[in-house]
């Protein structure tokens, strides 16, 4: 369980590296997006619902700039850095995590998906190949994290 909380919260804070292609310009638009402080919503690992609800609330995402900072109860929990690509279908993003774990320097392909209130990302956290869908079903290996933003 503990292994599995620390790719949880090791997918889920990133800083962000725009990806230089001919989507720079989109990318560029949706990472001004995703500037904000965010609550985890939803956290679901290999079809399973892995935080409770009353822990979700304690699960904050910090993004200024290209930096993103994740926290359980103001403490600081994981570091990754992270690339989009929102010219594909769907949305793309490749996260690398930085962060001391199990996870540290591995390419986690995903997707995503950005509103103005909610972002969702799946990661195939367990080996290669990019989720399809923004699900994560028993079986997959993917991560699937829904943060909903905080409004002041």
């Amino acid at each position: 369980m503990k292994l599995l909380c620390a790719l949880i919260l090791a997918a889920g804070l990133v800083a962000v590296t725009v990806a230089d292609d001919k989507s720079g310009d989109a990318a560029k638009k949706d990472l001004a997006r995703f500037e904000g402080e965010w609550q985890a919503v939803r956290i679901v690992n290999d079809g399973k619902e892995v935080v409770p609800a009353d822990e979700l609330k304690k699960v904050r995402l910090t993004i200024k700039g290209t930096k993103r900072v994740l926290k359980v109860g103001g403490d600081v929990k994981a570091e990754s850095t992270f690339e989009l690509d929102p010219a594909k279908t769907p949305k793309e993003i490749t996260v690398t995590v930085t962060s001391e774990g199990p996870l540290k320097g591995k390419k986690l392909a995903g997707i995503y998906e950005l509103t103005d209130d909610t972002h969702t990302i799946v990661l195939n956290v367990t080996g290669d190949g990019r989720p399809k869908k923004l699900e994560s079903k028993e079986g997959s290996g993917y991560l699937l994290q829904t943060f909903k933003r905080v409004k002041k």
